[in-house]
């Protein structure tokens, strides 16, 4: 074998792998420096449309809204058997 191809080989992979060390000391300073500043929401976060509620949620919405008129409807019942039994 020939020591000089296994030579420049070695050369060639060492200077690869430092070039890929410093490479990635610049990226990890570049992070490390621009995670002090003030990140601002995304300005489609201010201009989404209401949240749609669930079908539980409107189920459950819907029952109570339907319990309310009942119990209404049962105080007014209730309400006139007390003036009518007041009248005999």
């Amino acid at each position: 074998m020939d020591f000089s191809k296994l030579a420049s080989l070695s050369i060639g992979l060492a200077a690869f792998l430092g070039g890929m060390w410093i490479l990635l000391q610049i990226i990890k300073n570049l992070r490390r420096s621009n995670n002090n500043h003030v990140k601002q929401p995304p300005t489609m976060l201010a201009t989404q449309p209401p949240r749609i509620a669930t079908a539980g949620e409107q189920s459950a919405d819907y029952w109570q809204a339907h319990f309310k008129v009942l119990e209404t409807k049962i105080d007014t019942l209730i309400a006139t058997v007390e003036r009518m039994e007041r009248k005999q």
